[in-house]
């Protein structure tokens, strides 16, 4: 099968209508841990994709213990386009969902997005966790905003706000963060 892409964690190739994303091998990891931690990071990208079922994600086909099965989406990256505010207002809005339903991305930047006809689709949830914090929504929303331009991304916490009731929390552990960086930075 043709290798479509090929990640530090996985290779992603064309199955039918669906791709296939495989965990590859760490030679330098003891070959236990190594075979434990892909698959418990395939069951749990798996558990994700299931759980988003309902929002704007690739849908979960099959997995076994390295591999995932999931529809192919249309689109182009995100962060090869230009970004309209309506498809900005989506992809909010979808990360507020995401959030709300407990789930954060632990990646997500334009790379991570496909746009379709303004229709933004979420994909690679590799480092994805099921998590309520305030600390992992926050750094979603950090990546995010690093991103993107100050002006998009101030349509798209507009959304976000919108739709996330704990949204207050995460902004705020938000500001914490970029604090932190700062004092670093200066250091």
């Amino acid at each position: 099968m043709k290798v479509l892409s090929e990640g530090a964690e996985a290779v992603i190739y064309a199955k039918g209508k669906h791709l296939v994303k495989k965990r590859l091998a760490k030679k330098y990891r003891d070959s236990k841990l190594d075979s434990k931690l892909r698959s418990e990071r395939t069951r749990r990208e798996a558990k994700v994709l299931e759980k988003a079922a309902l929002l704007r994600v690739p849908k979960l086909i099959t997995y076994n213990e390295y591999e995932i099965e999931f529809s192919k989406e249309p689109g182009v990256l995100a962060s090869s386009t230009k970004l309209s505010n309506k498809t900005l207002e989506e992809i909010g809005k979808n990360l507020a969902l995401l959030h709300q339903a407990g789930i954060t991305h632990g990646d997500f930047t334009t790379s991570n997005i496909l746009v379709h006809e303004s229709n933004p689709v979420i994909i690679d949830f590799g480092l994805s966790v099921f998590s309520h914090a305030a600390e992992e929504q926050a750094t979603d929303l950090l990546l995010f905003e690093k991103s993107v331009s100050e002006k998009e991304f101030l349509v798209f916490i507009k959304a976000y706000e919108k739709h996330f009731k704990n949204a207050k929390h995460a902004l705020n552990r938000l500001e914490i963060i970029k604090q932190r960086a700062r004092y670093t930075e200066k250091n």
